[in-house]
């Protein structure tokens, strides 16, 4: 079910693109990535589903980062690390 579903981030290539997958929720998802200090760096709408999608933050500092997807009434998150 959705709400047992589990956002899953990999890292692609150690510069700052990430994969993100969330097998079995479908759209519309809203995915929004925030800094360490709350400032959005990125919003994207996947209309249907998710797996998966890329979330490039090359152009970023290192550092932590929250991803966040949410679905109309669902929501999960996971913290993606940026060397």
């Amino acid at each position: 079910s959705p709400a047992q579903a589990i956002l899953n981030v990999h890292a692609v290539d150690g510069e700052g693109l990430f994969s993100l997958d969330l097998p079995g929720v479908s759209g519309p998802l809203r995915i929004s990535v925030v800094d360490a200090i709350g400032r959005i760096v990125l919003e994207q709408t996947a209309p249907q589903h998710l797996s998966p999608r890329a979330i490039d933050l090359r152009g970023h500092a290192p550092g932590v980062y929250l991803v966040s997807v949410r679905s109309t009434v669902l929501s999960w998150t996971a913290r993606l690390v940026k060397n």
